[in-house]
Protein backbone atom coordinates (compact mmCIF):
# COMPACT_ATOMS: atom_id res chain seq x y z
CA UNK A 1 0.00 0.00 0.00
CA UNK A 2 1.51 3.46 -0.76
CA UNK A 3 0.74 5.09 2.87
CA UNK A 4 -0.54 8.61 3.78
CA UNK A 5 2.45 10.27 1.91
CA UNK A 6 2.32 7.93 -0.84
CA UNK A 7 -1.23 8.41 -1.33
CA UNK A 8 -0.80 12.23 -1.06
CA UNK A 9 1.54 12.34 -4.37
CA UNK A 10 0.18 15.54 -6.66
CA UNK A 11 -2.27 16.33 -4.26
CA UNK A 12 -2.36 17.26 -0.53
CA UNK A 13 -1.84 15.47 3.06
CA UNK A 14 -4.05 16.84 5.98
CA UNK A 15 -2.37 15.88 9.36
CA UNK A 16 -5.17 16.84 11.78
CA UNK A 17 -3.94 17.59 15.35
CA UNK A 18 0.04 17.98 13.92
CA UNK A 19 0.86 18.60 17.28
CA UNK A 20 -0.10 15.76 18.39
CA UNK A 21 2.87 13.78 16.56
CA UNK A 22 5.21 12.44 19.04
CA UNK A 23 8.63 13.74 17.86
CA UNK A 24 10.11 10.95 15.94
CA UNK A 25 7.15 10.77 13.57
CA UNK A 26 7.76 15.10 13.21
CA UNK A 27 11.39 14.25 11.96
CA UNK A 28 10.24 11.29 9.81
CA UNK A 29 8.17 13.81 7.94
CA UNK A 30 10.83 16.73 8.23
CA UNK A 31 13.00 14.12 5.84
CA UNK A 32 10.14 13.96 3.44
CA UNK A 33 9.75 17.43 3.01
CA UNK A 34 13.77 17.72 3.32
CA UNK A 35 14.78 15.37 0.39
CA UNK A 36 12.18 16.41 -2.08
CA UNK A 37 9.52 14.16 -0.95
CA UNK A 38 11.69 10.71 -0.82
CA UNK A 39 10.70 8.13 1.64
CA UNK A 40 11.16 5.12 2.16
CA UNK A 41 7.48 3.12 2.75
CA UNK A 42 7.44 0.68 5.35
CA UNK A 43 8.33 -2.84 4.65
CA UNK A 44 9.62 -1.39 1.08
CA UNK A 45 12.75 -2.33 -0.13
CA UNK A 46 13.54 1.09 -2.34
CA UNK A 47 12.94 4.58 -1.80
CA UNK A 48 9.53 6.45 -3.62
CA UNK A 49 9.01 10.12 -4.39
CA UNK A 50 5.82 11.83 -3.29
CA UNK A 51 5.32 15.27 -4.22
CA UNK A 52 2.31 17.09 -2.22
CA UNK A 53 1.64 19.84 -0.47
CA UNK A 54 1.07 19.67 3.69
CA UNK A 55 -1.29 20.99 5.52
CA UNK A 56 -1.52 20.40 9.36
CA UNK A 57 -4.17 21.90 11.65
CA UNK A 58 -3.79 22.21 16.04
CA UNK A 59 -5.05 23.37 18.73
CA UNK A 60 -1.55 23.78 20.31
CA UNK A 61 0.93 26.39 20.18
CA UNK A 62 3.27 26.21 17.13
CA UNK A 63 5.97 25.57 19.79
CA UNK A 64 4.57 22.30 20.59
CA UNK A 65 6.19 21.26 17.18
CA UNK A 66 9.82 21.14 16.26
CA UNK A 67 11.42 23.77 15.29
CA UNK A 68 12.38 22.98 11.98
CA UNK A 69 9.11 21.60 11.40
CA UNK A 70 7.22 24.63 12.89
CA UNK A 71 9.58 26.75 10.17
CA UNK A 72 8.43 24.56 7.32
CA UNK A 73 4.53 25.34 7.54
CA UNK A 74 5.16 29.29 6.30
CA UNK A 75 1.65 30.03 6.10
CA UNK A 76 -0.36 30.28 9.26
CA UNK A 77 -4.20 31.15 10.25
CA UNK A 78 -5.17 31.55 13.71
CA UNK A 79 -8.91 31.10 13.71
CA UNK A 80 -11.73 32.21 16.35
CA UNK A 81 -12.90 29.67 18.12
CA UNK A 82 -17.22 28.99 18.18
CA UNK A 83 -17.17 30.98 21.06
CA UNK A 84 -16.69 34.39 18.90
CA UNK A 85 -18.52 33.32 16.14
CA UNK A 86 -21.89 32.53 17.50
CA UNK A 87 -22.97 33.59 13.68
CA UNK A 88 -22.05 30.72 12.55
CA UNK A 89 -23.29 27.87 14.46
CA UNK A 90 -26.94 28.40 12.23
CA UNK A 91 -24.48 27.25 9.31
CA UNK A 92 -22.80 24.98 11.24
CA UNK A 93 -25.81 23.24 12.15
CA UNK A 94 -26.99 22.53 8.64
CA UNK A 95 -23.85 22.03 6.63
CA UNK A 96 -23.00 19.18 9.81
CA UNK A 97 -26.88 17.89 9.44
CA UNK A 98 -26.35 17.64 5.69
CA UNK A 99 -22.95 15.66 5.99
CA UNK A 100 -24.93 13.04 8.75
CA UNK A 101 -27.56 12.77 6.20
CA UNK A 102 -24.72 11.43 4.01
CA UNK A 103 -22.78 9.78 6.41
CA UNK A 104 -25.75 7.67 7.84
CA UNK A 105 -29.22 8.20 5.33
CA UNK A 106 -30.90 5.40 7.68
CA UNK A 107 -30.45 7.63 10.98
CA UNK A 108 -31.31 11.09 9.44
CA UNK A 109 -33.94 9.65 6.81
CA UNK A 110 -36.83 10.72 9.33
CA UNK A 111 -35.68 14.37 9.47
CA UNK A 112 -34.89 15.07 5.86
CA UNK A 113 -37.84 16.74 3.63
CA UNK A 114 -37.59 15.82 0.63
CA UNK A 115 -38.52 18.88 -1.65
CA UNK A 116 -37.30 19.36 -5.14
CA UNK A 117 -33.77 18.95 -6.58
CA UNK A 118 -30.74 18.52 -5.23
CA UNK A 119 -30.64 17.16 -1.58
CA UNK A 120 -33.01 16.94 1.04
CA UNK A 121 -32.99 19.55 3.60
CA UNK A 122 -33.20 18.50 7.25
CA UNK A 123 -36.22 19.19 9.64
CA UNK A 124 -35.09 21.06 12.42
CA UNK A 125 -37.32 22.63 14.82
CA UNK A 126 -36.55 26.46 15.89
CA UNK A 127 -35.83 25.68 19.69
CA UNK A 128 -32.45 23.20 18.87
CA UNK A 129 -31.00 26.23 16.90
CA UNK A 130 -32.35 28.94 20.13
CA UNK A 131 -30.67 26.13 22.85
CA UNK A 132 -27.41 25.98 20.76
CA UNK A 133 -26.45 29.34 20.52
CA UNK A 134 -26.75 29.58 24.12
CA UNK A 135 -24.40 26.52 24.60
CA UNK A 136 -20.56 26.90 25.92
CA UNK A 137 -18.53 25.16 23.38
CA UNK A 138 -15.05 24.13 24.87
CA UNK A 139 -14.50 21.57 21.50
CA UNK A 140 -15.99 23.69 19.23
CA UNK A 141 -17.44 22.50 15.82
CA UNK A 142 -16.88 18.67 17.32
CA UNK A 143 -19.07 19.60 20.47
CA UNK A 144 -21.74 20.91 18.63
CA UNK A 145 -21.86 17.53 15.80
CA UNK A 146 -22.34 15.77 19.07
CA UNK A 147 -24.92 17.73 20.64
CA UNK A 148 -26.76 17.00 17.06
CA UNK A 149 -26.42 13.56 16.99
CA UNK A 150 -27.76 13.81 20.74
CA UNK A 151 -30.71 15.47 19.46
CA UNK A 152 -31.57 13.50 16.73
CA UNK A 153 -31.61 10.36 18.93
CA UNK A 154 -33.45 12.14 21.29
CA UNK A 155 -36.06 13.88 18.79
CA UNK A 156 -39.48 12.09 18.87
CA UNK A 157 -40.94 13.13 15.72
CA UNK A 158 -39.92 13.96 12.47
CA UNK A 159 -37.68 17.54 12.99
CA UNK A 160 -34.79 17.46 15.30
CA UNK A 161 -35.64 19.53 18.90
CA UNK A 162 -34.16 19.96 21.73
CA UNK A 163 -34.75 18.12 24.43
CA UNK A 164 -33.18 17.73 27.78
CA UNK A 165 -29.65 16.12 28.07
CA UNK A 166 -28.55 17.23 24.62
CA UNK A 167 -25.88 19.43 26.01
CA UNK A 168 -24.79 20.15 29.96
CA UNK A 169 -23.30 23.00 29.54
CA UNK A 170 -25.09 26.85 28.84
CA UNK A 171 -23.26 30.24 29.00
CA UNK A 172 -24.32 32.64 31.19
Amino acid sequence: RPGLVGAAHGGTLFLDEIGELPLALQANLLRVLDEGGEYHPLGGSSTKRSSFRLIGATNRDAASLKHDLAARLVLRLALPDLEARRDDIPLLVRHLLRRAAMKSPAAMARFLDPKGEGPAEPRIKANLIEELLHLRFSTNVRELDAALWRAMSTSPGDAIAWSEGVAPQRSS
